[in-house]
């Protein structure tokens, strides 16, 4: 289940490229914790092979071979994270049939991310199992909050406000479904607000634990710290660091 080469065999397939192809990957990303890495792959395969061949792929084409990515390590294909991994910035996809459109944002520059992720057993398909947790309905009260929150979100990423970003951070459906699965949330999220946060969230579908910080008005040292110590206090280790909203995916060498 290699998202890289199975994304890199589909565009060979439907491109008639009969070439042999090596792909050798170095990852930074923590697998299976919540960070995206499978869609990191994907584009990273999307893309080499685009670049390798000269195919000339537009966005659309791109989003499309690196969701076959997704969709083979958990079960659907959707844009977000493959959106987030080629464009980068804050990524608003529109998905109009098999037509994705991306909307991306550039990040303020005080905007820091503190990432704390648990040493926790995971079931294998963890995407998967994450999902089922979800409600099939929910109360239009908590639809209406969310989406509230979401445009909070897209709002204070078009503004500029660190604030109005992690105002926005506050999940009435996914995250109380979810939170069971990650030992000591309602600590580490408690911990990381007193000491500065202005948000936190879920990273993808956890366990990673996702703070956000302005740098101007808080330490994100501080915070991170706080976070890792409140997992120490639940009796669970866990590791981090501190990193910004990504540039998107380029070629480095050729």
């Amino acid at each position: 289940e290699n998202a890289a080469s199975y994304v890199a065999l589909s565009m060979a397939r439907d491109r008639g490229i009969r070439t042999l192809l090596r792909i050798e990957l170095k990852k930074g990303i923590p697998v299976g914790v919540g960070l995206g890495s499978s869609a990191a792959s994907s584009v990273a395969a999307a893309l080499a092979v685009g670049e390798l061949f000269e195919l000339e792929l537009s966005q659309t084409e791109l989003l499309r071979y690196a969701a076959l990515g997704e969709r083979l390590s958990s079960g659907t294909a959707h844009y977000d994270n493959v959106a987030a991994s080629l464009v980068g910035g804050f990524s608003v996809t529109i998905n109009d049939g098999d037509r994705p459109h991306v909307i991306s944002y550039s990040p303020p520059r005080a905007l820091k991310l503190c990432l704390a992720t648990p040493v926790v057993a995971l079931p294998k398909r963890k995407t998967e199992f994450a999902r089922s947790l979800l409600p099939s309905v929910t109360k239009l009260s908590a639809a209406v909050h969310n989406l509230s929150m979401a445009s909070a979100i897209v709002s204070g990423f078009a503004r500029g406000d660190v604030e109005l970003i992690g105002y926005g951070m506050r999940d009435e459906i996914v995250e109380p479904a979810r939170a069971g699965m990650i030992p000591g949330f309602h600590e580490v999220r408690r911990a990381a607000i007193q000491s500065g946060a202005s948000g936190v969230c879920i990273s993808g579908a956890g366990p990673t634990l996702l703070a956000v910080a302005d740098s101007l008005k808080s330490s994100p040292q501080t915070i991170l710290k706080a976070m890792l110590s409140a997992f120490g206090h639940a009796g669970v280790e866990a590791t981090g660091f501190i990193t910004k909203v990504g540039a998107g995916a380029r070629v480095v060498s050729s």
